[in-house]
This record gives C-alpha cells, sequence and structure tokens, in this order.
C-alpha cells in the first residue's frame, strides 16, 4: 500500500479526512502509443525536497532525460523545478533497455528554453493511490514502487 499522509478537510459541523500519496520513495508509470512506442516517467523522491525524474521516450527516437532539481509542495500539489537535465540518446529500444548510449549531454538550467522550447517544469497532483504527473506535455499516472 502506498504511503499517505492524513489531511483534514472541514465540512459543516463534521471533519473529514482524506488520504494524499506521501511524495516519498520511487514512482513509476507510462503512457503507451502505437507500435509498442511508449513514454515513462520514473520520480524519486530525495531528501530536502529533492527529486530525479527519468523520462524515457521511444516514440519517433529513443531518449531519455534524467531531471535533477527540487520541488514546492502546495496542499495536495508539488511543482518540480529542474537544475539539470542529463540527456542520452540510443540507436535503438535494445541499447536503450541495456544502458548502451550513443550520446550523453548535460543541458544547465540557462539552456532548457533554448534546447526544449520550455523550462521543464513539471505538475505532480497527490491522489489517494497514486500521483498525476503533468510533464511536458504528457499525462501520465505514477504508482509507488516502493
Amino acid at each position: 500500500m502506498p504511503n499517505s499522509n492524513t489531511t483534514p478537510i472541514k465540512e459543516q459541523n463534521s471533519v473529514r479526512t482524506t488520504k494524499w500519496a506521501k511524495p516519498e520513495g520511487k514512482w513509476s508509470g507510462q503512457k503507451k502509443y502505437p507500435h509498442g512506442q511508449y513514454v515513462k516517467l520514473t520520480v524519486t523522491f530525495l531528501k530536502n525536497k529533492q527529486y530525479q525524474l527519468v523520462e524515457s521516450n521511444t516514440v519517433s527516437q529513443c531518449w531519455t532525460r534524467t531531471y535533477f532539481g527540487s520541488y514546492k509542495r502546495d496542499e495536495n500539489q508539488l511543482f518540480f523545478t529542474p537544475q539539470k537535465i542529463i540527456v542520452r540518446t540510443f540507436a535503438t529500444k535494445a541499447d536503450m533497455k541495456n544502458g548502451n548510449s550513443s550520446a550523453q549531454e548535460q543541458i544547465s538550467q540557462e539552456q532548457f528554453h533554448k534546447q526544449f522550447g520550455n523550462q521543464q517544469i513539471s505538475k505532480l497532483k497527490l491522489e489517494q493511490q497514486q500521483i498525476k504527473i503533468e510533464h511536458d506535455h504528457e499525462k501520465v499516472i505514477l504508482h509507488s514502487k516502493d
């Protein structure tokens, strides 16, 4: 069972308790596309409101982006702001699975918009048993891997 926080919600003359998924450990999910292609997102929550987000993409090309940064929390929402990104490209899905990259590049925060067209900020919504993430035009449901 995923980790959860308990937050009271006030209603008319009563208090109802809502459990939200707790931002701890590792969470993962994927969005499938035709022909066996996919975008997979894996989030690891680190200490001191730091995170690592790995985006694996096999749609048209095979690549991964590993984001490192910090997050802010507002009730049941988190906002990821990366400080650096490591991009790896692969010739095939098999190479990607085996970690045999054909190129690797580290991109600084100042270059995000130039490289990707935006600042790569992710928005997450904590729900009862899962986390919904909106990242780079993808919407994916994450489930706890712990």
